[in-house]
């Protein structure tokens, strides 16, 4: 996976002093040198992608969101920690904050777009890689989809798993999913509580599915602590293990930005205590969680309600190990 935090770190900033027009100072990515990595005189920082078959004519329309700016086919003067200068057309991939937590996430992310891009793209990858790119800084404006707690819990399943690349790409299309985890005909779903009393809430579905689907109640105590593990933690910790699948880690990336929303800023800075959590999980299947009747009456659905599973018996593990697949990559021995 690219360093590009420790990149732009050794990047000075720009010395107008000497041409007040200069706008970037860059270094090229290792391995990716057609591609550079710039920091303008406010310290935040760009990425300036070479096309291939860049064109100063039709051009598209430039993007700005509240973090972010895209300019394409821009007349770009780039000095060089050496003293040269550039002078070339490039894309402009922006980010438009202050914050160095919003700096660290930009350069985590724009580093899997450039591995996905290769070292040559062309107009039509970038617009597809800028178009994800988008989705994703447009999401950290919106209302989030589920509680910090609930992302640290799902993300923790995640980081202790044996296969954490088939873990990802089972993680749900959309954070409303009615499972968590779906593979085949396997399904996990997890559930926190930030308590010490197992009483979780459910959807009346996720404890109902299909006679030839198979389901595990994932149960844990999450509570916070001041030197506990970040949501931000967990997230490099399994970035990295999935590193060598780039389309893996933009598609784990998405998934992150649709969940937290514009509840971005606390994934530093909540911390919850990682041995708690280790020492409480419990695995159940459906059948054995308190529930209503599921013939509900006509036109009732969408059913909610809360179980206490204290006390209950907890599937066997081993049973659901040998049956492979998704179960396999989330159960450790």
């Amino acid at each position: 996976m690219l360093d590009l935090c420790t990149l732009f770190n050794s990047l000075q900033c720009p010395d107008n002093s000497v041409d007040e027009n200069m706008r970037f100072s860059a270094q090229p990515i290792p391995g990716y040198e057609r591609h550079r990595l710039g920091k303008d005189k406010q310290e935040t920082p760009s990425l300036l992608i070479s096309v291939s078959d860049s064109t100063e004519n039709q051009r598209p329309i430039p993007i700005r969101l509240e973090y972010l700016s895209i300019q394409y086919d821009v007349d770009c003067r780039i000095s060089y920690p050496d003293g040269s200068i550039e002078e070339g057309y490039f894309t402009i991939i922006r980010c438009t904050g202050s914050e160095k937590v919003l700096h660290d996430y930009f350069l985590r992310i724009i580093g899997a777009i450039v591995i996905s891009l290769g070292p040559t793209p062309t107009r039509i990858d970038v617009a597809q890689a800028i178009d994800k790119l988008v989705e994703l800084f447009r999401a950290m404006t919106e209302k989030p989809r589920k509680s910090i707690q609930g992302l640290w819990a799902e993300l923790f399943l995640i980081a202790r798993a044996r296969k954490t690349a088939t873990m990802v790409a089972a993680w749900h299309v959309t954070p409303n999913d009615c499972y968590d985890f779906s593979a085949g005909n396997h399904r996990i779903e997890v559930k926190s509580v930030a308590g010490r009393v197992r009483q979780h809430h459910f959807m009346l579905e996720q404890l109902c599915p299909p006679a030839d689907t198979n389901v595990l109640i994932a149960s844990l105590f999450v509570e916070h602590a001041g030197s506990g593990t970040s949501v931000m933690e967990l997230i490099e910790s399994i970035r990295l293990r999935i590193s060598k699948h780039p389309d893996l880690v933009l598609q784990f990336d998405r998934m992150i930005a649709l969940t937290i929303g514009k509840y971005w800023r606390y994934a530093s800075e909540e911390r919850f205590d990682r041995e708690l959590a280790e020492e409480s999980l419990a695995f159940f299947e459906p059948c054995a969680i308190p529930m209503i009747n599921p013939s509900l009456p006509t036109g009732v659905s969408a059913v909610h309600f809360k179980s206490d599973l204290t006390g209950r018996p907890t599937a066997n593990l081993v049973h659901y190990r040998a049956m492979g697949g998704l179960f396999q990559a989330a159960l450790r021995r």
